[in-house]
């Protein structure tokens, strides 16, 4: 009977034990924001229904929006956990300066972008990944996995730019210029910010096989570098088309922690990614196709030392001037190679 009684007390103290937390998504900004930042808010709000990653975090389920940035901030990091969020904020912001990764820097109005280089001017700046709430202290073992969408840049117009790229090419990872913008320095990996929507050639599917297009990361200049390491040629831009099917983000624990990792939208996560590298010339994707699956046998041919987990397998095949290494199923490849 004593136990009886500690079990109920324990499961009035402690509900979240004996209920499993349920995901959702919520899309905030901040009371105060600037009139432009608060219309960039209302506007990915309202495309919640048919934008296809919202739809995708939404689950088919209502969607929690307004501005709640200064709660979040102040909040229990429980709370958020099992949401996935979209925040939309200037740098100062509380929520965006506790969110933000360590890939971009912004002070005194300039930013600088690790792979694009420091700029000042009206510039935005989009970057995801893992909701870091989960991945915290707090969080002993996370049901599933959750994601998080950051919007923001060195001035309100900068961020609109960003959102509206955000709602036109899905873009989920990047650097994104209204107007013109100042190069402050010089460093190895340089590219120059998004201006304009992406434009993926028309061979790449929002559907197939199953797997539905969620996302596009306007790669920074290291993934180009390394195609002219080891192909010989440096593409003129690089983009990673980030695809999704139900389940992927669900496994539960730290055994799933990778593989969950890998399907998500981090710029660095490349599971079920097709990246398109647009070449100057056919003959120039060919090579570079031909060079990588050649480095792919030679590797397949070392023994494996058992030491780093399994990686998914990287397909590599040209079409036209773009090079494109897929770590989707075979069954999608076949729908988009020549």
């Amino acid at each position: 009977m004593k136990y009886l009684s500690k079990l109920l007390l324990a499961a009035i103290l402690c509900p979240a034990v004996f209920a499993a937390p349920e995901r959702s998504l919520a899309i905030t900004a901040a009371k105060n924001a600037p009139p432009e930042v608060r219309t960039a808010f209302e506007r990915i709000a309202a495309a919640a229904g048919s934008h296809p990653l919202l739809k995708v975090l939404s689950e088919g389920k209502n969607v929690e929006s307004g501005h709640f940035n200064e709660a979040f901030a102040a909040g229990d990091p429980e709370r958020l956990a099992y949401r996935h969020l979209v925040v939309i904020g200037e740098p100062d912001d509380p929520l965006v300066r506790r969110i933000l990764q360590h890939e971009a820097r912004f002070e005194n109005g300039t930013v600088y972008a690790f792979g694009f280089g420091r700029f000042s001017g009206n510039l935005g700046w989009i970057e995801s990944g893992p909701n870091p709430f989960l991945h915290s202290r707090y969080i002993d073992r996370p049901p599933f996995e959750t994601e998080l969408v950051l919007i923001t840049g060195t001035t309100p117009a900068g961020i609109a730019a960003a959102a509206e790229r955000f709602l036109d090419s899905g873009l989920v990872n990047g650097l994104v210029a209204a107007g013109r913008v100042e190069r402050l320095e010089t460093t190895l990996l340089d590219r120059e910010p998004l201006v304009h929507r992406i434009a993926l050639p028309g061979f790449v599917p929002q559907s197939a096989a199953g797997w539905t297009r969620i996302g596009v990361t306007d790669c920074s200049a290291e993934p180009g570098r390394g195609l002219l390491e080891h192909t010989g040629s440096e593409p003129l831009r690089v983009c990673a088309v980030k695809y999704h099917r139900p389940g992927v983000w669900d496994g539960a624990g730290a055994e799933h922690a990778i593989g969950n990792y890998l399907a998500g939208l981090h710029r660095a996560a490349y599971g079920n990614t097709l990246l398109v590298a647009e070449f100057a010339t056919p003959e120039q994707a060919g090579t570079a196709a031909a060079k990588l699956n050649r480095e792919k046998r030679i590797e397949a041919s070392r023994k494996n030392d058992g030491k780093n987990p399994e990686k998914p397998p990287v397909n590599c095949f040209s079409r036209g001037r773009y090079l494109l290494m897929s770590t989707l199923p075979e069954s999608f490849n076949r729908e988009i190679a020549e």
